[in-house]
């Protein structure tokens, strides 16, 4: 492990347990680039047919590849300033693909196919050793702050947690061998898992470790979900959508195209899912959904979305970005490359 920086977490010098086995952590991430914003966004270069995950950071934008480079870019009129990290990020020796990214102040961690996971405690300047969690693929993470633990899912139901980054349970999560392909928490609604089947394929926690399945909908294939605490978001496949208001589940339709990208944006109180064949609708009441606008017409399909409550951000196939600041109406951002950005997403705030 190289590129390590002097630790200033005085009160995590030592990390117990098996796994990594790390013994300092590198600095916290420096935020002072923040600036009022703009609506221009500009993304450093981006490698061609490359794959990854978008994360985010108050007011800047990240696009995170598989092929040992952290690639950030600013949407807060320093576009100039973008900057380059990502020492020693080299998922699986470049080969596998990161499919999702959870995050926690300056830490990080990223997951992927093949089952390889890797940590950053600096916000994604450097990367630790790459360890391989699972025979299958992982495809979403998330950290429960009330809970302060780290959830990650993916193909054969699998699920595991851990508080540390470093010593992982495997959990029993009832969905049957189906690929689990999002996972997100509240410490409202607990810990919330979706399987891309159409019998137990939504299971909940309220501590991590017991999960309880359930079948929602009616053939309804699940593939993301989102919650603002009060209610739950599903967005599945041909069009399907399940909406929770705490109390009960109303099913309904949009379209016939596959939904892969959810997003709650608490500024403006808007849903917005996205997916295949250019789908792309919002709603402010989870139940009653309108299309939303391409600014450049856009068929491929959406993968990743995330917001920071002036900005949001969707991506997919044909290296596109796009962004709104209402969740209606998205422009195309200034660059784009070939080939398709995967996984989910993660906002990372410095506490």
């Amino acid at each position: 492990m190289t590129g390590y920086y002097a630790s200033t977490l005085a009160d995590e010098n030592s990390h117990a347990g098996g796994g990594m086995g790390y013994e300092t952590y590198p600095a916290a991430f420096d935020n002072t680039i923040d600036q009022p914003l703009t609506l221009t966004m500009q993304w450093d270069t981006i490698p061609a047919a490359n794959y990854g995950v978008i994360s985010m950071t108050r007011n800047r934008f990240g696009f995170l590849s598989g092929r040992a480079t952290y690639y950030i870019s600013s949407v807060s009129g320093i576009n100039t300033n973008t900057q380059l990290f990502g020492n020693n990020l080299d998922i699986g020796n470049g080969t596998n693909i990161p499919r999702g990214v959870a995050t926690s102040g300056s830490k990080l961690l990223v997951v992927g196919t093949n089952g390889y996971i890797t940590v950053s405690y600096d916000g994604g300047k450097n990367w630790y050793t790459v360890y391989k969690l699972a025979s299958g693929d992982l495809y979403s993470a998330t950290y429960a702050k009330h809970l302060g633990m780290w959830i990650v899912a993916g193909s054969n139901g699998v699920v595991y947690t851990s508080t540390d980054l470093d010593t992982w349970t495997a959990r029993t999560a009832n969905v049957g061998t189906s690929s689990i392909l999002n996972c997100t928490n509240n410490s409202t609604r607990g810990c919330i898992v979706v399987a891309d089947a159409t019998t137990n394929n939504y299971s909940v926690s309220s501590d991590g470790i017991t999960w309880a399945a359930q079948t929602i909908g009616t053939s309804f294939n699940p593939t993301c979900v989102v919650t603002n605490g009060a209610n739950v978001l599903v967005g599945g496949r041909t069009g399907k959508w399940a909406f929770y208001n705490g109390t009960s589940w109303t099913y309904g339709t949009t379209g016939s195209s596959d939904f892969r990208a959810c997003q709650y944006d608490a500024t403006i109180n808007k849903y917005a899912m996205a997916g295949a064949s250019g789908a792309l609708v919002y709603s402010t009441d989870g139940t009653t959904w309108n299309t939303g606008t391409w600014v450049t017409a856009n068929t491929g399909t959406s993968y990743c979305m995330t917001s920071n409550g002036t900005v949001a951000v969707v991506s997919g196939t044909n290296g596109r970005i796009d962004y709104s600041t209402d969740m209606i109406t998205w422009t195309q951002s200034l660059h784009a490359q070939a080939g398709t950005f995967w996984g989910d997403v993660a906002t990372l705030y410095v506490e």
